[in-house]
């Protein structure tokens, strides 16, 4: 129910093409924006940012397609300890099966789950191969 809080900004890349299974990316890519909307709704809610902004981005790197999604809210400390870890959530109204489901769907399709924390926000990278 977030979305329309946020400012969601697209940058995919035309050429980036992976062929893979629909339905685990779908899933992966579903739960990186979802959350990622959330935690930058959060951080306008208590005040640390003035607009909520998403970013979302495809891209290559050599062999790889990466979707990244950058946000401007925030992890709290420890998070990166417990990424993946089904049932652990940072929300009121969170179930912690997200970004478990992120992570299982990346090892299934061959790929990685990346978590970043930025100055600003935080990032997440889905990296999948060129032949997943």
């Amino acid at each position: 129910p977030e979305w329309p809080e946020a400012k969601v900004e697209l940058a995919l890349d035309s050429g980036a093409m992976v062929s893979t299974d629909p339905l685990l990316l779908t899933t992966a890519v579903d739960n990186l924006v979802r959350n990622a909307i959330e935690a930058a709704v959060a951080a306008k809610d208590t005040g640390r940012v003035k607009e909520p902004v998403v970013r979302v981005e495809t891209l290559r790197e050599g062999q790889q397609l990466i979707f990244r999604v950058t946000d401007n809210g925030a992890a709290p400390e420890g998070f990166e300890a417990r990424l993946g870890e089904p049932f652990f959530t940072t929300k009121a109204k969170g179930i912690g099966l997200g970004l478990a489901m992120t992570l299982r769907a990346a090892e299934q399709l061959g790929g990685a789950l990346r978590f970043t924390r930025l100055a600003d926000g935080t990032r997440f990278e889905l990296v999948l191969s060129g032949d997943a």
